[in-house]
């Protein structure tokens, strides 16, 4: 157990599990969320070092749970003296008429770490970690000149932030941890006549400063593969739009963004407890195709979106939600359980201490298929591969999704052709994913990810293999 918290405010954890108990008594549950976060970013912009950033974040919230009525008083700072306040005024808050709810709890934090606990600042200090981090940003930004004369920008960051994190829960449970992560961020704009392109990669995990100091080799490849994408977009020819394309979605973050947007939204209970859901209903019937089998899981090791336990202190869990086709599960925190009166997931997540908790997906993905990307190509007489989304809209409630392909190529008659620019894809994530007619065995979750609701951003991760999805299940957009 991290005792930072602890000793910042002077109590041992029976002493907070007490006094949380006696000042939550009067609701269902709730919790006391504190976390304290340093934060130090640098960049290198076309050669310039920008300022550091440093920041140092800490304070917490209380929480109430009074029927689906959830009082909520936030304080900045580790002072005993604030958090008795927010205690204080919490225990005077009216029972309210909400009816009572039966909250359940998941289980506890696993013995062994889904993540390193290490501090992900190694104990150095500030000015040494920096020397390090601008080292590194002038060797990427060299690196990535070197390779390509065309290469007339890079941008490049690093992030390195460490969380303290304690919960004390009204059942009297205690549960704190210390998450790293680092973060790096790469852009290339590529220039030839009177042509640019750009290009990025970014990954964000939790692991310590040296850890991503020894990636070298995967920070160049970024670089590479940035070059490589910007370089044949130089060439890329506008695209053609229609409703008769077959579309083949790349393996890892291209087709899982879509997975996350258009369908896992639609699984987050809180929806389905306003009866606004685009999955609404549906649990038992075919919502995608045979051989879709999808998982949302907070206990993938060392993903971006895992955690020990979510902020609600409940452990996470490997929640089937779609098996061969049928939709079987929700994605749920303490609320939309007893709402719906089903499982609760450990789900309940928020962006920080000023903010309450609510279900939202960690790492969302789709089992890998039996077959190859290349079968999957070869069965294409007219359609697209996209490589690489960013960007596009999704409607939650109807899960209609427009999404906007940044790396495309032709495929006529089972071959890859030109690459193309101005390509979009838009479906509806409860109809088009009926039309999935193969899933190949390259299965990859994303290293990047932020989800944001209601206001909210979270770290996710989402995965799967190569997808083709069937002619006509999905509108094309083109710039031709």
């Amino acid at each position: 157990m991290s005792s930072v918290i602890l000793n910042a405010l002077g109590h041992s954890a029976d002493e907070l599990s007490k006094m949380v108990q006696t000042s939550l008594q009067g609701g269902n549950g709730g919790e006391l969320f504190m976390t304290g976060t340093r934060h130090f970013s640098q960049t290198l912009s076309n050669g310039i070092l920008q300022q550091p950033s440093v920041a140092l974040i800490k304070g917490g919230s209380v929480r109430r749970i009074n029927g689906q009525e959830t009082p909520f008083v936030v304080f900045d700072g580790f002072a005993a003296h604030d958090l008795n306040n927010a205690l204080n005024l919490i225990s005077k808050v009216p029972q309210g008429k909400a009816p009572t709810v039966n909250l359940t709890a998941s289980g506890i934090a696993p013995k062994t770490s889904y993540y390193t606990q290490n501090d992900a600042f190694e104990g150095v200090e500030l000015d040494v970690l920096q020397a390090y981090v601008v080292d590194l940003l002038r060797e990427i930004d060299s690196y990535a000149r070197q390779q390509d004369t065309r290469v007339a920008n890079v941008d490049v960051q690093v992030a390195i932030a460490g969380q303290d994190k304690l919960i004390v829960r009204a059942d009297g449970r205690v549960l704190s941890e210390y998450r790293p992560k680092c973060q790096f961020v790469v852009n290339v704009v590529l220039i030839e006549g009177d042509k640019k392109e750009s290009s990025s990669e970014n990954f964000g995990l939790p692991f310590t400063y040296t850890e991503l100091l020894n990636a070298r080799d995967d920070l160049r490849a970024m670089v590479d593969r940035c070059i490589e994408k910007a370089s044949n977009n130089l060439t890329a020819i506008p695209a053609k739009g229609g409703d008769d394309f077959e579309v083949v979605f790349g393996p890892g973050f291209s087709g899982g963004v879509v997975l996350h947007e258009a369908v896992g939204h639609g699984f987050e209970g809180d929806f389905h407890s306003k009866d606004i859901a685009s999955f609404q209903g549906k649990i038992g019937e075919r919502v995608a195709a045979k051989g879709v089998t999808v998982y949302e899981d907070g206990t993938v090791a060392n993903a971006r979106g895992s955690y020990n336990f979510d902020d609600e202190g409940n452990a996470p869990e490997k929640t089937l939600l779609i098996d061969d086709g049928i939709m079987v599960g929700l994605i749920n925190d303490e609320l939309s359980a007893a709402a719906l009166n089903m499982p609760l997931t450990g789900n309940g997540r928020r962006e920080s201490y000023k903010h309450k908790p609510m279900p939202r997906m960690s790492n969302t993905y789709m089992e890998a298929g039996n077959a190859t990307l290349d079968e999957l190509i070869g069965s294409v007489k007219k359609g697209y591969y996209v490589m690489e989304l960013n960007g596009g809209q999704v409607d939650i409630v109807s899960s209609k999704f427009v999404q906007n392909g940044t790396v495309v190529r032709e495929i006529n008659n089972g071959q890859l052709g030109a690459y193309v620019k101005g390509v979009s894809v838009a479906g509806k994530g409860n109809e088009s994913y009926k039309h999935i007619i193969g899933v190949a065995n390259d299965f990859e979750i994303s290293k990047n990810g932020m989800c944001g609701k209601e206001g909210q951003s979270v770290p996710v991760t989402t995965g799967q293999g190569s997808m083709l999805f069937a002619k006509g299940a999905l509108k094309v957009g083109g710039s031709a």
